[in-house]
Parts: structure tokens; C-alpha cells; sequence
């Protein structure tokens, strides 16, 4: 999907696909790798006055995941619900929301599903495992594409099969690097090799977890308004067990512990003065979620737990 997004911009601006794919690749790296590549592809053609979306996708169009872009008016997308987040209750100014997010994955890709105040009630009829289908609008969330049902959208249950292994539920099946597959939830036990000097900190809403923007002196979700900003620790380096390595990402709790800092200690420091305390070269067990970067064409571990190697443990495992 990105190579073809790629060259519809190279098309339609006239520049070269080396030279789109430098620009896609430099806006990741300004926006610390917090991006889908097809994301950072469409920030890219907006900048260069180009219209990627095609007048059939403005219409009720049916995608896989890994083709929907920011942008889209009227998608039609069926996956398999992987993470279902608790209902986070919000208050503003003016009134109080709650606001639940609901984690899609196909084989081609995973998206979010943002639900807002009484969208959430349809979390009582459904589960991490069941495939639904959603018919709504994809909005931007900082590149990346996100779905919002809006006044006329709909969620129901489908009878279509996924073929993707999300470790149903927050059961992680301990997997070599080498047998990780494109949407999976599972465990590797795996050796810290490398770490990548990305901005370490960014700023997120406190009521929706988004970044925020700088704007004079005040910082500005754009569903919330002004807002008092939230720091969130970031981690990007590579993990290898042996049979293969993949680059991993880790936030908040997750990237404390492998800077070995808490985040307010890490506001202000320099990338390459938090990278002295990270333990390469240590033995981990990762738990998490595996997503692909397309512009790369190589998956990514995406970090939600990080456990010290406790020898017993692993001698009870390998005997079971």
C-alpha cells in the first residue's frame, strides 16, 4: 500500500519515488517514528498540495486495514478486535465524556477505533476475539489514521474469517522472534542490543492520550482545546534472541525501565545522556503486541510489559 501511495504522489507532483520516499522518511523521523508510514506518506502529499484520495474512496468503500488512509470520508473495514481499553470518563469546561478505544487487526495491518460517549455502549456486545465490521470516517490522528463512527456510522458482528493470531485476551504465548507474525500478542525472551537516539519525551493530552501542539504559550489537543500536557517517556532499539532481532518501541513505564529513569527525571536531558543508562547487552522477557511498518517492510514489536529473566521460571517452562 505504501509503494502505491508513493508513486501516486511522485505522479502527481513530479517528483521522483526516491525522492517521496526521502520525505516520508524524514517526516517519521520528526515526529520520533509516532506515525504510520502511510500516515507520514499523505502529511507528506498535503504538503506538497497533492490529493491521494481517490474520488471511489469517498464514497462507502470497503478496505483492508493496511489501505485505509487518513482522510477517508466513508470506509467500510472488517477485523478482528485484538485490545478493548476500559472506558476513560473525562470532564471539560463546559461538560463531562467518556471516551474507550478498540484495537482492529486484518492481515494486512491494525487500526483504532475511537468510541465517544455513548458510542461506548456498544462495548457491551462485543469481545477481544469477536470480527467486527465498522463503517465510518478516518480522521487524522497525528498522521496516523484512526476510525470514528460520526452521526451515521455503524459496528456490528461479521462472519468473516481472520487469519491473524492475536493471543486472544492478555494471554502472551511465548514465541521465538523468528515466529512472530503480523498482529500477534506474545512473549520472546530476548537480549537489549541496540538503541536509536528518537526524541525521547513528547507531550499527550490528559483526557484522550493525544499529542499535543505548541501554540505561544499554551499547549492544544484538537479534540479537547487547551489543555495542561501530559509527558510520555519514549524507547526505540532492537531486540535479538538468537533466531532473529526486530525493532522494538516502548512508552511510559516500559521505556522507564529500560532508560532505568522516571520520565520527569528524563524532561530536559539530551538522548544521548539517557541512552548511558540503558542496559544493552541484558536479557529481557518482552511482552507485547507485533504491527508492520510498511515504508520498511519489516515488522515491529510493540512493547506493553517488561519482566527481569527469573532463571526458575524458565527451567518450570522449558519442562512443561
Amino acid at each position: 500500500m505504501i509503494e502505491e501511495i508513493i508513486k501516486k504522489i511522485s505522479e502527481k507532483s513530479g517528483k521522483s519515488e526516491k525522492e517521496i520516499k526521502r520525505l516520508v522518511s524524514e517526516k517519521i523521523e520528526e515526529l520520533s517514528g509516532l506515525i504510520s508510514d502511510e500516515g507520514a506518506a499523505h502529511i507528506v502529499a498535503k504538503e506538497l498540495g497533492v490529493d491521494i484520495i481517490e474520488k471511489r474512496e469517498r464514497r462507502n468503500y470497503r478496505l483492508n486495514i493496511g489501505s485505509v488512509v487518513v482522510g477517508m470520508r466513508s470506509v467500510d473495514v472488517v477485523g478482528k478486535v485484538s485490545y478493548i481499553s476500559p472506558v476513560k470518563e473525562f470532564k471539560t469546561n463546559n461538560s463531562t465524556g467518556c471516551v474507550a478505544s478498540v484495537y482492529l487487526v486484518d492481515e494486512t495491518g491494525s487500526i483504532r477505533l475511537s468510541l465517544w460517549n455513548e458510542e461506548t455502549e456498544v462495548l457491551d456486545k462485543i469481545d477481544v476475539g469477536d470480527t467486527i465490521r465498522v463503517q465510518g470516517y478516518v480522521k487524522d490522528n497525528h498522521g496516523t489514521p484512526e476510525l470514528r463512527l460520526g452521526k451515521y456510522g455503524k459496528i456490528m458482528k461479521s462472519d468473516e474469517k481472520i487469519d491473524v493470531d492475536i493471543g486472544i485476551g492478555q494471554e502472551y504465548k511465548r514465541k521465538k522472534i523468528c515466529e512472530l507474525t503480523l498482529g500477534m500478542r506474545a512473549e520472546t525472551r530476548a537480549t537489549l542490543v541496540q538503541v536509536f537516539e528518537t526524541k525521547p519525551i513528547f507531550e499527550v493530552c490528559p483526557i484522550c492520550g493525544k499529542r499535543v501542539k505548541k501554540d505561544g504559550d499554551v499547549w492544544v489537543c484538537e479534540e479537547h482545546g487547551e489543555q495542561e500536557p501530559k509527558r510520555v517517556l519514549l524507547f526505540s532499539g532492537v531486540i535479538d534472541d538468537g533466531t532473529g532481532n526486530i525493532r522494538a518501541v516502548g512508552f511510559r513505564e516500559n521505556a522507564e525501565k529500560l532508560f532505568g529513569i522516571k520520565t520527569e527525571e528524563a524532561v530536559g536531558k539530551d538522548v544521548r545522556e539517557l541512552i548511558k543508562g540503558v542496559p544493552l547487552g541484558k536479557e529481557f522477557i518482552f511482552r507485547g503486541r507485533v504491527k508492520k511498518n510498511d515504508l520498511f517492510d519489516r515488522l515491529e514489536f510493540m512493547i506493553e510489559k517488561i519482566n527481569d529473566v527469573v532463571v526458575l521460571d524458565e527451567i518450570k517452562n522449558l519442562l512443561d
